[in-house]
């Protein structure tokens, strides 16, 4: 036989496969979409969906429209973060190693020992073992 005859072949082989494979993922998803339309939590909420999509063509406007009259609210100062003042200290710190034990009292995590824990760990595994000991801001 030719290479070409081989070739096509090969592929004819290589497509059924792959049709076979898709036909597989396809019952799997088919199934999860089952199971999910049977979920009364997800039943509730396509409920919901479809009856506030109702009232958005009753009234004629569109999600856009929904989300203006609902979405966050442009000005709410509680919502901003408490700042201190260029003055104002960093509260100190007692980092402790959970498998070390080893401890290290600082103000931020420019600290060298602090720098080596986070390129081992990442930088939130490192803050999580930080205990404020000594707050600037409350004790003045």
């Amino acid at each position: 036989m030719t290479d070409k005859l081989l070739e096509y072949e090969r592929l004819e082989q290589e497509k059924k496969q792959i049709e076979a494979r898709c036909e597989h993922e396809k019952k799997q998803v088919d199934a999860k979409l089952e199971r999910l339309k049977k979920d009364e939590e997800f039943q509730h909420d396509m409920e919901f969906k479809q009856q506030i999509e109702a009232v958005l063509e009753t009234y004629e406007k569109k999600r856009e429209d929904l989300l203006k009259l609902f979405g966050p609210a442009t000005h709410d100062p509680s919502n901003k973060p408490v700042r201190r003042k260029a003055s104002q200290k960093q509260p100190l710190k007692r980092y402790t190693h959970p498998v070390t034990g080893k401890v290290v009292k600082a103000r931020s995590l420019r600290n060298a020992t602090l720098q080596e824990w986070k390129r081992e760990y990442d930088e939130d595994t490192v803050k999580s073992w930080g205990e404020v000991i000594e707050d600037d801001i409350s004790s003045s």
